[in-house]
């Protein structure tokens, strides 16, 4: 009961928040005084997500949650801390 809630209300959130990303004339401020843009594009894409649809891939500005193996690739440099050679520093 409590899944099948829960997947009715990220529809529910999911609609309401393509509905104020796709109308083309700004929205009365009363019931929506604070969603944005902005903020129904998150809206939109973590109700998605939930309901196993993933659109963050089409979107470049969101991050992804998927790290790569590769240690050069993630902007890290130097050691790393559990390295087992001594560090020696001039």
């Amino acid at each position: 009961m409590k899944k099948a809630f829960a997947k009715l209300f990220a529809l529910v959130i999911a609609l309401v928040s393509a509905w104020v990303i796709f109308t083309p004339f700004d929205l009365p401020p009363i019931p929506f005084f604070f969603i944005d843009e902005a903020i129904a594009l998150v809206l939109l894409t973590k109700s998605l997500a939930y309901l196993g649809i993933d659109i963050a891939q089409f979107m470049p500005f969101l991050k992804s949650r998927k790290q790569s193996k590769d240690p050069a690739a993630s902007g890290s440099f130097g050691p790393k801390p559990t390295a087992k050679d001594p560090i020696i520093d001039v």
